[in-house]
């Protein structure tokens, strides 16, 4: 086969004459062959510009993916702070009714990260006064705290120490009492920091 050099016609070797264009082929060999080079070069070239297309929209669609992801992660942790933040504020800014509220309780345990794996209330510092977690506030004495939380994981002289759910990151609660017994201070915190997500 080849190919009018005049409109790129296939035409079986041996005929003189192109059917469509009716151009002459007498001693054409050479022109053939360059059209048939110029053709090709033609469809590389076309077939490179649609396979570089391809790639940078492929590209495109890829980074636009991996954008948006980041800004769900992003809108998630910024609910999730939210959520956190809701979850301490009505454990710890009870007032003078401190009551336990155990549909909260898993979400006072998410509040514990890495960036914020403890909290502690120091009834010496008066904005303090009103805080509690669990039911247990200020002043409350030993018997109180062994009432609302029962007995501890561990009874010392001067706090006791109750650990939660047994399984690995669970957070434990210090109650630690003055020479008087009654509670000074509140510490919650996970046992393994690094384990929190």
């Amino acid at each position: 086969m080849k190919y009018c050099p005049n409109c790129g016609l296939k035409i079986e070797y041996g005929v003189e004459c192109c059917p469509r264009c009716l151009a002459s082929f007498k001693n054409s060999n050479k022109k053939d062959v360059s059209f048939i080079t110029k053709y090709k070069r033609k469809r590389i070239i076309t077939t490179i510009i649609i396979t570089i297309a391809i790639i940078l929209f492929l590209v495109g669609c890829i980074l636009f993916y991996r954008f948006v992801q980041n800004l769900k992660k992003e809108y998630e942790k910024e609910k999730n702070n939210i959520d956190i933040n809701t979850a301490r504020y009505e454990f710890l800014n009870t007032g003078n009714n401190i009551a336990y509220n155990p549909q909260l309780e898993e979400d006072l345990r998410d509040s514990l990260t890495k960036e914020n794996p403890e909290i502690v209330i120091d009834y010496d510092l008066p904005e303090n006064a009103n805080k509690g977690i669990y039911g247990v506030g200020k002043g409350y004495t030993k018997e109180q705290v062994r009432s609302i939380l029962g007995s501890p994981y561990q009874d010392m002289y001067d706090y006791y120490c109750y650990y939660y759910d047994g399984k690995l990151g669970a957070p434990n609660l210090n109650v630690v009492f003055d020479e008087n017994g009654n509670v000074a201070m509140l510490h919650y915190y996970n046992t393994i920091p690094n384990y929190i997500e």
